[in-house]
């Protein structure tokens, strides 16, 4: 479920209002929900829910795949790598 490509607003609404909160903390951490769906489960009354709304979207990715680093990792100061 957390991995769906895509949620039609009708499947999301479905889902915001089910009875099992636990069903609902998965919906908040899932990947490819939308900020405005996201937000609907703002006023959740379940604590737990409100918690992974916090955390935000997890990825299993996250785990195993990093992003580039935005700047180059020196190994010593800059000065360093110069010629002498």
């Amino acid at each position: 479920m957390t991995f769906r490509l895509e949620w039609t607003d009708e499947q999301f609404e479905a889902l915001v209002d089910h009875p099992d909160h636990k069903v609902r903390k998965i919906l908040a951490q899932a990947v490819h929900v939308t900020p405005e769906q996201r937000a609907t489960l703002v006023e959740d009354p379940d604590r737990s829910v409100l918690w992974a709304l916090a955390e935000g979207p997890i990825s299993l990715l996250a785990s195993t795949w990093t992003l580039p680093a935005a700047l180059p990792v020196w190994v010593g100061p800059p000065w360093a790598q110069c010629r002498r």
